[in-house]
């Protein structure tokens, strides 16, 4: 009896140590399939605009002259370009209505600027998220201190600014945003040319899948050329700078580079035959 007595205590501890170490564990019954019961953050990487069109995009209040620059875009086929003096300000309402940013922590987009002093020299300036449309509240915002401290190069700037939960107004609804506002003011006299282009909203579960989106919308970029003909120079064009511009790592994710080669082997073919035309490149307002 004695010996029935210890095998069972025993297996019972053996069985309360499987608990244990399971306690955050579900299963299915399966023996293959083991969930786990830990919360996580899901990844975001939610893109807002692509820039490509100036939907949707405009100056606030009519501060600054709005264009589409479809000449020199940091990615894609265009990029949205303010030329102004003394005030920046680009402002878009969100082309799907609202944005869930719940697990939102940053925002990631390329910028243009031909004076690297602008957020430095500026009397205030903010990256503001909004629900309301009411910029006094509602809202949440990369705040002017982490603007002025970015070391900017002329051109083109890859950023990824962190959100500053801190000061988040009481009644900010992130799971419903609408509309932003990136501006900086009080430049005095000083006149500029700034662009944005490839505007996303990501926190670092998504940050770290970045490779593999960037690598997709270059893909993308590659898979709209189509059958080259005498009209696909700019889409070419625009595939080959987007995919020279990826880092290595990037690069080895872009799985129909191969039809980009052939796209450019093709329409240098067509050029040499004198059945290319070649379109002037526009701005729209």
């Amino acid at each position: 009896m004695k010996r029935w007595l210890s095998v069972f205590l025993t297996l019972s501890l053996l069985l309360g140590c499987c608990l244990t170490a399971n306690a955050n564990q579900l299963t299915t019954g399966k023996d293959e399939l083991i969930l786990n019961n830990t919360s996580t953050t899901p990844a975001v990487n939610t893109l807002w605009s692509n820039c490509d069109t100036g939907a949707n995009w405009d100056t606030e209040s009519s501060r600054g002259a709005l264009s589409l620059n479809t000449a020199d875009p940091a990615l894609g086929k265009g990029c949205i370009q303010v030329d102004g003096v003394g005030e920046m300000w680009f402002f878009s309402i969100c082309p799907a209505g609202s944005i869930d940013c719940s697990y939102v922590t940053h925002v990631d987009f390329w910028f243009y600027t031909d004076n690297v002093n602008i957020f430095k020299s500026a009397r205030d300036c903010a990256f503001d998220l909004s629900y309301t449309g009411a910029w006094s509240s509602g809202g949440v915002r990369v705040n002017a201190g982490t603007l002025r401290n970015l070391t900017l190069q002329k051109g083109w700037n890859h950023l990824t600014l962190p959100l500053d939960f801190a000061n988040q107004t009481p009644d900010c609804n992130l799971s419903q945003i609408t509309r932003f506002r990136f501006y900086a003011v009080g430049l005095d006299d000083m006149a500029f040319q700034v662009r944005m282009d490839e505007l996303r909203f990501v926190n670092q579960a998504g940050l770290e899948n970045a490779d593999g989106v960037i690598a997709n919308s270059v893909m993308e970029l590659i898979q709209a050329i189509g059958t080259p003909n005498s009209y696909s120079e700019p889409s070419i064009q625009a595939a080959r700078k987007a995919y020279d511009e990826l880092t290595q790592p990037q690069k080895d994710l872009v799985e129909n580079y191969q039809d980009l080669l052939n796209a450019e082997a093709a329409f240098a073919q067509l050029k040499e035959q004198g059945s290319v035309v070649f379109p002037q490149p526009c701005v729209n307002p």
